[in-house]
């Protein structure tokens, strides 16, 4: 006979677990008056109705008003619970003659989520810890928002577990002058995912930082992953105008794969990228017009390892005169079917290209590319190629390292016409010149 006391204590469990876990989450509708967004992160915080808004209860969801400008003169509640904020296309900004210096939001052993939200107007002269977002010992989440005009630094993240930026601008933001960190995104001590976004036009005055993205191995390893994402036109002071790291031997890791590179400037080594005891990796990726004042127009590694795999590194320029990537240290892979400079001048120093690399013999950088970021498919601006240069279809379809190129194009693609599918060299696969002339 079935044990009926069995099945139905059983299904009562389930219930009950189905019941908590429901339980475990609120949604607060936040519009700023009724509920401000102060009052939404301590009854989130608190679990418990606080003005006119509703209880929190475990993971919870804020829900801006769509549209609404949250306009701060007082620093918000420190986050120290998991939540959400779903922006819907709302702005959280300082405003400019707010009384006090302060961050947008300060999270600290929590998981939080920022969707479809721009954050503006962080002020934090005290240093570069992120005056736009910090988070500390926990994970952060961007979706679909735009971090931007906030001075002591965009994004922070200190000693937390795998965060990720998705599908977002991180722009404009100003890096004051401090000990360390730089002014767009900085990663201490923890791991970052960033794909599809833009780190764009942010300037550092910082010692020891950068103008895109800053890496610090400070307390423990740190690894940073960007993909089909570009980095332009930062500026920083110091080492690395795109990107940089500081070096305390606890292991650090860099991916570049299916991005761009461009246009940025560091007033010392390394315009695009500074390497420094870092392990950095880079495939499938454009490296250009970035400006070193003293080493590396685009490159400089100092220490730690470089390997460049079908990727384009070109029109990088030094003060003066001198090379696009200087090797002083550490160790450094080619081969893979790179293109280095243009006019039959690689511009490498301290190594030569690899047997399945090229120098390119045109006469300017614009028989390989086009000179200019432009809207080229996909989520961020990349530079296409000129389809009668030497990067298209040089890797064999066998040798191709993606399936997809920043835009999100499939690879191989059969550009030049002649019947063969082969990859492209560079973040950019470009379409076929039947189809670019307009025929079917």
């Amino acid at each position: 006979m079935p044990n009926t006391h069995k099945k139905t204590a059983l299904v009562t469990a389930i219930l009950l677990e189905i019941s908590i876990g429901n339980a475990t989450a609120a949604t607060i509708q936040v519009d700023g008056n009724n509920c401000s967004l102060t009052d939404a992160i301590t009854a989130a915080n608190t679990n418990m109705a606080t003005g006119g808004c509703t209880a929190g209860s475990g993971d919870d969801v804020l829900e801006l008003m769509a549209g609404t400008t949250f306009s701060l003169n007082n620093s918000l509640p420190p986050i120290n619970s998991n939540i959400t904020i779903n922006g819907n296309g709302s702005t959280i900004e300082r405003t400019f003659n707010a009384p006090n210096d302060f961050r947008v939001l300060t999270a600290a052993n929590a998981d939080l989520t920022v969707n479809d939200t721009t954050i503006s107007g962080g002020l934090d002269f005290n240093g570069n810890f992120g005056a736009g977002i910090r988070m500390d010992d926990g994970r952060l989440i961007i979706n679909r928002s735009t971090v931007t005009g906030n001075t002591g630094g965009g994004v922070v993240i200190n000693n937390g577990g795998t965060s990720q930026i998705n599908h977002s601008v991180i722009s404009y933001n100003y890096g004051v002058v401090a000990q360390r960190y730089g002014s767009g995104v900085s990663v201490v001590s923890s791991e970052l995912n960033i794909d599809n976004s833009s780190i764009s036009n942010n300037f550092t005055q910082s010692t020891v930082g950068s103008g895109a993205l800053y890496l610090s191995d400070l307390d423990g390893p740190v690894t940073v992953n960007l993909r089909n994402s570009t980095v332009s036109g930062n500026q920083s002071t110091n080492d690395g105008g795109g990107i940089a790291h500081q070096h305390s031997g606890n292991g650090s890791t860099l991916n570049v794969d299916n991005s761009t590179i461009s246009g940025n400037v560091s007033y010392a080594d390394g315009g695009g990228l500074s390497i420094q005891g870092l392990t950095t990796t880079i495939r499938n990726s454009t490296i250009t017009q970035n400006y070193a004042q003293s080493n590396g127009g685009g490159l400089h590694i100092a220490s730690g390892s470089l390997t460049l795999q079908q990727s384009l590194l070109a029109g990088n320029y030094l003060y003066g005169s001198g090379p696009q990537l200087r090797v002083d240290g550490g160790a450094v892979t080619l081969g893979n079917f790179n293109a280095f400079g243009f006019s039959n001048t690689s511009g490498l120093s301290g190594i030569g290209p690899g047997p399945t690399d090229i120098i390119p013999s045109a006469p300017l950088l614009s028989g390989l590319m086009d000179n200019s970021l432009a809207d080229n498919g996909g989520n961020t601006r990349t530079h296409a190629l000129n389809l009668n240069g030497q990067a298209i279809d040089f890797i064999p379809a066998a040798n191709c390292l993606q399936s997809n190129d920043q835009t999100g194009k499939i690879r191989p693609i059969d550009a030049d016409g002649d019947g063969n599918s082969a990859c492209d060299i560079g973040a950019v696969e470009m379409p076929s010149i039947i189809f670019k002339n307009g025929f079917d």
